[in-house]
């Protein structure tokens, strides 16, 4: 069985078509897309047709004039939900921005841990700790360490649930 597979940036290509089950890319010299194997973890299992429905979406698709979300948003922001997959932690929403960006967010138990993908190597990443008003914004590019750490958080939350055996500390 063939892994599945994701991108990744070099500056030329090594062959002029790659296809990958029912994807293809075409690279046009000088390209900088190659196709390289990864593991997926549970969370983009889940979120497989969500990223797929988002990247069909045609201009316009907001009734406003919404912006495409580039084949590249999408891959790289794949790249770092599974980077960030942590069991015990429900799945991302992804959600398209008007202006061809990517939101992933997690929220939980008053806790909101949000990435604006705007373009590779280019993440707004917001930490809003609801009640208290508590935010905290960071421009990153590609060290997420602070963002596995904002994850490890949200499994405590959920951790705490499970001990508690309370299911209304969602």
């Amino acid at each position: 069985m063939t892994p599945p597979t994701a991108a990744a940036f070099q500056d030329v290509a090594p062959v002029p078509v790659s296809t990958v089950g029912q994807a293809f890319s075409i690279l046009h010299e000088p390209s900088r897309v190659q196709m390289v194997s990864c593991n997926q973890s549970p969370w983009m299992k889940h979120l497989n047709k969500r990223s797929d429905d988002i990247t069909r979406l045609e201009i316009g698709w907001d009734g406003y004039g919404g912006r495409l979300v580039s084949c590249t948003n999408a891959v790289f922001a794949a790249c770092l939900i599974e980077r960030l997959y942590t069991p015990g932690v429900p799945a991302p929403q992804i959600v398209p921005g008007s202006d061809g960006t990517l939101q992933i967010e997690w929220h939980r138990r008053g806790l909101s841990v949000e990435l604006d993908v705007l373009k590779p190597f280019q993440v707004v990443a917001t930490k809003i700790i609801q009640g208290n008003g508590e935010a905290e914004e960071h421009m990153l590019g590609c060290e997420f360490s602070l963002v596995a750490d904002w994850i490890d958080q949200l499994k405590q939350l959920s951790d705490a649930r499970e001990y508690s055996g309370d299911a209304t500390l969602r």
